[in-house]
């Protein structure tokens, strides 16, 4: 029995059938699922990360704004992913897991909780 599923996206495996069947036999087996999007979590796993394509659109922006004003690409040192971290506290209880306070207060989306 895996402690966790790790999942990543790849659209050829994780079909929308399969996600929903892995989250599933997570939920009935007590195995964490990681996910890789934010509506990954909304759907039942415990935590994950993602990016939101419009703020990773307007991170691209900026990036090419700065090298159209004849700036180099790496002026300013490399720009650092925006991404989101989700946790999911209905997928905690029904897993009988105590996500630490710190995870819960970092989240940029909790699901079953607050949404900030």
């Amino acid at each position: 029995e895996p402690d966790v599923v790790w999942t990543s996206p790849d659209q050829a495996v994780y079909t929308p059938s399969l996600v929903r069947a892995l989250l599933l036999k997570g939920l009935r087996s007590g195995t964490p699922v990681y996910g890789f999007s934010i509506p990954f979590v909304r759907a039942g796993a415990l935590v994950g990360a993602g990016i939101d394509p419009q703020t990773n659109g307007a991170q691209a922006g900026e990036l090419t704004a700065r090298m159209l004003d004849g700036a180099p690409h790496n002026s300013g040192g490399p720009a650092a992913p925006r991404y989101q971290v989700a946790a999911n506290l209905a997928a905690a209880r029904s897993l009988e897991i105590a996500l630490p306070d710190a995870v819960v207060r970092e989240a940029d989306v909790v699901i079953g909780g607050r949404d900030r």
